[in-house]
């Protein structure tokens, strides 16, 4: 199957393009229905870099594509370098090291690899079920947050959600609040 905007390769049941965002017109119709194919979102990861006055900071990140557009799904460390090429090489242990470290938050957080690549070597592609209902208890393993902070976001307590997580992980408002407003963000992804 291929993307009928940009004319990229799209895995078995995308819901959309991963480069373009397009979405993908399968034909079928897809009804609330036990027999339905399940329903994917798809991942790539991508190369970025920021130049900052002395150096310039690189990193990978997770480029997802769901109905409301593209998205980051998840991003890894940054790496500073001096003088960084136009492109990472593989055998760059601090490149390979930053890699796989979002390899494996991609995976703990439910995407599986899709065996495909594309152009470049860390072009990995992922996919993940879109969820239609969970319990709490398997939103907070997916997500990989606290279940009692899905319970209070999921009854809109989200500013006490905020507290618990404060007073509980001993961190202060801002990076509670940071840390609640991303459990949010990909609650409401997972509830599409």
């Amino acid at each position: 199957m291929y993307c009928q905007k940009c004319g990229t390769r799209l895995p078995p049941g995308a819901l959309y393009c991963f480069k373009c965002g397009a979405p993908v017109n399968t034909g079928k119709n897809q009804e609330n229905s036990p027999n339905v194919e399940p329903q994917w979102e798809y991942c790539e990861i991508v190369f970025d870099k920021k130049q900052r006055l002395l150096y310039w900071e690189a990193f990978f990140w997770a480029k997802a594509i769901s109905s409301d557009g593209v998205y980051e799904a998840a991003k890894s460390p940054i790496v500073k370098k001096w003088d960084i090429p136009e492109v990472p090489k593989r055998d760059d242990q601090s490149y390979a090291r930053i890699h796989n470290l979002l390899i494996n938050q991609l995976i703990a957080e439910g995407w599986e690899h899709t065996g495909d690549r594309g152009e470049k070597w860390w072009n990995v592609r992922f996919r993940r079920n879109i969820i239609i209902e969970k319990s709490t208890a398997d939103l907070a393993v997916i997500i990989g947050a606290d279940q009692q902070i899905i319970d209070l976001l999921n009854q809109g307590l989200k500013i006490k959600a905020v507290k618990v997580y404060q007073k509980s992980a001993g961190v202060g408002m801002r990076e509670a609040k940071q840390y609640v407003d991303e459990v949010h963000r990909k609650l409401k992804l997972l509830k599409k």
